[in-house]
């Protein structure tokens, strides 16, 4: 752990403080980098619609249509069904 000075009253504060602990500035986080906040509203918005889809499947179809529907709505489409199989040997 390293120490950063105090935008607000110049004091010695620890790197992963979020306030100063003597006059409780506000001190800088890290910059975000440019696709974060792009990244997490796709992911705030594909989320639950991938949710909902799951259990309105399971509900409709039993388990194998939910993995086919939720991989189709990953996949665009292109997957009715999706199956695990061992393999042989």
């Amino acid at each position: 752990m390293s120490l950063k000075a105090c935008p607000g009253c110049g004091r010695a504060v620890l790197d992963t403080a979020v306030k100063c602990p003597a006059c409780g500035g506000r001190l800088q986080g890290a910059p975000q980098g440019f696709l974060t906040t792009p990244l997490i509203w796709v992911l705030l918005v594909v989320g639950p619609l991938l949710v909902f889809v799951g259990v309105v499947g399971l509900f409709v179809g039993g388990a194998s249509t939910a993995v086919g529907s939720v991989a189709s709505v990953l996949l665009g489409g292109g997957v009715t069904y999706v199956g695990i199989r061992a393999r042989r040997r």
